[in-house]
């Protein structure tokens, strides 16, 4: 099962372990970023399951994530610290990264396809979520990007066996670790999504 204690020798900084939420098992990462949100959490925190029982994609869609199989990562984000805040360019600017990512970490070479799911060889393997939270004032306060990642699954359900893939199927379970660091030291410390690290106390 993924652990703080595997990610954080991948870690680009050691800082970063203090903004990671590791679980077995979540209905939703993005459900927990949420209330992790509601109670003031840190921007950058990072909520990471093993498995989901209800993980979702956009327009209520499923998002199979069996235990030992992918990453399930959300990450929370400050809107006041975005230079992006609408769930659209967010995620655009999101598949951009995390494509990256997969093609650093994994060698292989994986297409976007409008507006939040990654293909390799033609099936998919990756959808990312973006919700955003309203304050007071009703305008966003927090932007909740959520990724799911098909890294080692070898069997999906009935229902999206054509289409669903992974990036190697039944592989070596370490991508899963290092796969999720990357996206980690990316997102918290690139200045697209972290712009004010050095004036917010991290």
């Amino acid at each position: 099962m993924l652990s703080t204690e595997q990610i954080i020798p991948y870690l680009a900084d050691k800082k970063y372990t203090a903004k990671l939420r590791v679980y077995d098992t979540l209905a939703s990462t993005n459900d927990t970023a949420k209330e992790l949100a509601r109670g003031g959490c840190e921007h950058g925190t990072a909520v990471i399951a093993d498995s989901q029982t209800a993980g979702r994609g956009r327009m209520g869609k499923s998002f199979y994530s069996p235990s030992g199989g992918g990453v399930y990562i959300s990450f929370i984000f400050r809107a006041e610290f975005l230079k992006l805040t609408e769930p659209t360019p967010v995620t655009v600017a999101a598949a951009v990264v995390v494509a990256g990512a997969i093609r650093r970490v994994c060698g292989c070479e994986p297409e976007i396809k409008w507006v939040n799911d990654i293909l390799l060889h033609g099936k998919k393997i990756c959808g990312i979520l973006t919700e955003g939270m309203t304050g007071a004032d009703g305008g966003v306060e927090w932007v909740i990007l959520g990724i799911g990642i098909n890294v080692t699954t070898e069997d999906f359900p009935a229902e999206i066996k054509e289409t669903a893939g992974a990036i190697a199927p039944g592989g070596d379970e370490s991508l899963r670790t290092r796969l999720a660091a990357e996206l980690i030291n990316i997102f918290l410390s690139s200045d697209e999504w972290h712009e004010p690290l050095s004036n917010e106390g991290a």
